[in-house]
């Protein structure tokens, strides 16, 4: 009876350490498989990290680059301003001719103004809108500042457009059609205009009569007397 015993007790043992091994291999593969997937997710963020360090980088270096040009003045129109806000006044005209227009039939309507005022402002409206739109036909791309670059081979122009607003422009002195000779004469000699090699169809104003040649040396290598 004690033999029989000590067998099951035996046997009990041994499938009890067999289950222990069994626990214990378990544990430390689901360990093991959990270190190997901090790892792969550590890599990869490692290596997202540096992707977007070098993009950055990148990124800096090319802004910086642009920022690191210098520009040096070599003219500037003082009237520049007053050119801006000439051209600011058709849009300002625009929209009170649009506020002016319906609010004067309303009060026709409501027999508070004659037919015949309606008719006066709208024409008084139209009228100076198509004014104002021709007459900034002459002041629209009006050189307010020339600058040059350190290598001395590309200008920028600070013009005003059509509606008032500042631009820049960066172009090759090679591109530059500055032969004066070959340009028809403004009215009253007003303006002088500059045109592009590249592109006839864009053109510049230059106001030498009223501009301020901060560079003679510069400005006369580059545009002639």
């Amino acid at each position: 009876m004690s033999v029989s015993c000590l067998i099951r007790a035996r046997a009990s043992g041994n499938w009890l350490c067999h289950l222990s091994k069994q626990n214990y291999f378990s544990s430390a593969y689901t360990f093991c498989s959990s270190s190997s997937l901090l790892a792969q997710s550590a890599a990869y963020k490692r290596t997202l990290c540096s992707a977007n360090y070098a993009t950055t980088a990148t990124t800096t270096s090319t802004a910086s680059d642009n920022a690191s040009t210098n520009w040096t003045t070599i003219y500037r129109l003082p009237l520049i301003r007053l050119a801006a806000g000439f051209q600011r006044l058709k849009i300002y005209q625009g929209t009170l001719t649009t506020l002016a227009v319906p609010a004067a039939f309303g009060l026709s309507q409501a027999e508070h103004v004659s037919p015949d005022s309606v008719l006066v402002i709208s024409a008084i409206g139209v009228s100076g809108l198509l004014t104002l739109s021709l007459c900034s036909l002459v002041v629209r791309n009006v050189i307010g500042f020339i600058y040059i670059n350190e290598e001395r081979d590309k200008v920028k122009f600070a013009y005003v457009d059509f509606w008032g607003k500042r631009c820049e422009t960066v172009i090759d002195i090679a591109d530059l059609d500055v032969d004066w000779a070959k340009v028809r004469p403004t009215v009253f000699n007003l303006y002088q205009k500059i045109r592009l090699y590249g592109n006839k169809a864009q053109s510049f104003k230059l106001l030498l009569n009223h501009g301020v040649i901060v560079e003679p040396d510069i400005f006369t290598a580059i545009f002639g007397e």
